[in-house]
């Protein structure tokens, strides 16, 4: 199988959570976005070579900035150097 690189938005809890510990476990890299930084570090912490996150709210236009930079910051990694593929998970 091959290693993809995979934004998670939502992923501090909820289904967002449950896919980015099931995309952890099968050995993919994982961008984690989410408001609530502790659970992104105590992912991070979890799986170092795996994760990188960003703690933000997306609903706010000003952090599209920094999630692009984010991305471009992760796919210049010689061993995340792949396209992201992105997974929203929110709350409706």
């Amino acid at each position: 199988m091959t290693t993809k690189v995979i934004v998670v938005t939502g992923a501090s809890r909820g289904l967002g959570l449950a896919i980015a510990k099931h995309l952890l476990q099968t050995s993919h890299k994982v961008v984690l976005v989410s408001r609530t930084q502790s659970a992104l570090q105590a992912l991070q912490a979890e799986y170092p070579s795996q994760v990188e996150y960003l703690a933000a709210d997306l609903t706010n236009i000003e952090v599209s900035r920094p999630a692009a930079r984010l991305c471009r910051l992760v796919k210049s990694r010689k061993s995340w150097a792949r396209e992201p593929f992105w997974l929203y998970c929110r709350a409706i």
